[in-house]
């Protein structure tokens, strides 16, 4: 059996993921994800359980533990969708792998107010949501994601359904594997659905260089 590396947050597992099941059936490899921020540890871990990936996450105290290779493996993912990773040699994703998930009929338009951990979020603006709200008042649409419950106060009025800090994990998946459309900024639930074939609105990163390494070129993503 392969021991494959991976790292990163949240949305970084999507990458990951998508990297040892292009390469590997689920029973030939063990995977091990490094990650510095332990308030992600259990959600990355809840992602791989929901796709059977045989998994060990792994909380290190900073990144020098990866350049040091202090930890043995035989492959190293990346985090690119595709094979040019800067810290080591590694292979293009398949764009729409076989994700599981249980498929919810009724999901449409699915928001994400914000993605990150709390010390680096990314979001949309207030008056974007409400502008989507209002372009598309005639289908169904739920927001998405975790956030502080003092800042879900502000989308009590939109008139839509709120499912922000209200799903776990497995749940989340099924949603966005499920739905039609999905906005919000680079991060776990746009990435998945990219990799589900959903067509996604996405909001530009300050570093230009995120969503052409982070997007596979293939998937419906528009740019905001």
């Amino acid at each position: 059996m392969k021991t494959l590396l991976g790292g990163g947050g949240f949305g970084d597992s999507v990458i990951v993921f998508a990297k040892c099941i292009t390469k590997y059936k689920r029973d030939e490899f063990k995977l091990l994800h490094l990650e510095t921020h332990a308030e992600l540890l259990s959600s990355i871990s809840e992602f791989y359980s929901s796709q059977q990936i045989n998994h060990e996450i792994i909380n290190i105290p900073s990144w020098n533990v990866f350049y040091n290779h202090e930890i043995e493996y035989d492959e190293y993912t990346g985090t690119t969708w595709h094979k040019n990773d800067p810290f080591g040699v590694t292979w293009d994703i398949d764009p729409f792998p076989k994700i599981i998930f249980d498929h919810k009929p009724e999901v449409d338009i699915l928001i994400v107010p914000q993605s990150g951990r709390s010390s680096l979020t990314r979001e949309l603006s207030h008056d974007k949501i409400i502008s989507y709200v209002a372009l598309y008042k005639t289908r169904r649409i739920q927001l998405i994601g975790k956030m502080d419950d003092t800042l879900c106060k502000k989308y009590t009025n939109l008139h839509v359904e709120s499912l922000i800090n209200r799903t776990n994990v497995k749940e989340l998946v099924d949603l966005i594997c499920s739905a039609n459309l999905i906005i919000g900024p680079v991060g776990f639930c746009t990435a998945l659905g990219g990799l589900a074939g959903k067509q996604i609105i996405v909001k530009q990163h300050p570093n230009p260089n995120v969503i052409p390494n982070f997007f596979h070129k293939d998937w419906n993503i528009t740019v905001i």
